[in-house]
């Protein structure tokens, strides 16, 4: 009944049905070849929406009762970032997009020999908190301003240690979370120091371009669940009545504009957030102690969008916000905390 409709773009699958409705709930399976490598698809279409869709390596012949258990309490609102295919290729772009590459900055070095007062000559001139110094022809340590003290050579350098050492493939999670207890970390290019990358280099496009995304797929995801929670425009009784209005006249200026938008989707990020830690039972399955640390990770997560909206300093004042994000990435971008909410609440 009905015809499903199949089209490539991009090594990608997109799935359309037309002719005939095809009985709810529908399942079915296929599976085309991508790059060399068979990829199977099972769908789930209800309620005349294709409700679920995962796309994997690996042939799977028809559909198994193990499909039917995978699918409970995956129901979501036509194609998303929630299903867990898409979800996994938003992960891989987050963790291997950008790399500590696109943050460092070369080392600038001197031999063990030079003296100090070349090496604080350079600092200045530079402008540099520290200088590599040079062992055999290679980097070996390095110096600061507070090293440079006095007569003499530079022989009294600081050894590399292990734990403020990368390698020039990490991630920017794994630049975050070594800078998360020191300012200054150190980058091995073909196995030699070659470069430094610091706090202040979070504030350069690459990282605040991965931080925007991330805010930017949370907001997604709480907007998702809040139309799964709060059917229409019930979770208003949630909301104050002046951040309402505020919404409304937004709602109508985009209508004045021609364009199209739901009340909820015209509520500023920290309403959404709000509504959704507002009820006890929500923050209990999201974790939340009371409703006080909610007000604070609020607070957290809108300051630290408006000053990326808005081209100000995140670091110094939003270090806790960015944390929290790459500690909790795999969640936010999967959703999976707001699945198990949804679930928990279904069941």
């Amino acid at each position: 009944p009905g015809t499903a409709c199949r089209s490539t773009r991009n090594g990608g699958t997109a799935m359309r049905f037309r002719g005939t409705a095809a009985p709810e709930p529908w399942r079915g399976s296929g599976f085309r070849r991508v790059d060399n490598r068979f990829h199977s698809w099972i769908i789930v279409f209800k309620d005349g929406r294709i409700r679920g869709v995962q796309i994997f390596p690996g042939r799977t012949d028809g559909v198994s009762e193990s499909a039917d258990d995978f699918f409970r309490g995956f129901a979501m609102s036509d194609f998303s970032p929630h299903s867990l295919a898409s979800s996994k290729r938003l992960l891989e772009l987050f963790r291997e997009g950008f790399s500590v590459m696109d943050l460092a900055e070369p080392l600038l070095s001197l031999d063990e020999t030079a003296s100090r007062a070349e090496a604080r000559e350079l600092l200045a001139r530079e402008d540099v908190p520290l200088l590599g110094v040079r062992r055999g022809g290679r980097a070996a340590g390095y110096v600061t301003t507070e090293d440079l003290a006095g007569e003499g050579d530079l022989s009294s350098f600081r050894p590399f240690s292990p734990e403020e050492l990368l390698d020039e493939t990490a991630s920017l999670s794994e630049v975050m979370e070594l800078l998360s207890d020191r300012a200054t970390a150190f980058v091995r290019v073909l196995g030699t120091v070659a470069c430094v990358v610091g706090r202040c280099d979070l504030e350069k496009p690459p990282m605040r371009m991965w931080l925007f995304g991330v805010i930017s797929i949370l907001e997604m995801n709480v907007v998702w669940v809040l139309r799964e929670l709060y059917p229409g425009d019930s979770w208003s009784r949630l909301i104050t009545e002046s951040r309402l209005e505020k919404a409304r006249d937004l709602q109508e200026e985009r209508r004045r504009r021609g364009q199209h938008s739901d009340l909820l989707s015209c509520l500023q990020f920290s309403d959404k957030l709000q509504i959704l830690i507002k009820e006890e039972r929500n923050r209990k399955l999201l974790g939340i102690e009371s409703r006080r640390q909610g007000d604070k990770i609020v607070r957290q997560f809108e300051s630290l969008r408006n000053n990326l909206a808005h081209s100000q300093p995140v670091v110094e004042d939003n270090w806790e916000a960015i944390q929290s994000l790459r500690e909790g990435l795999g969640n936010i971008v999967s959703a999976r905390r707001l699945r198990t909410l949804l679930e928990n609440l279904g069941s």
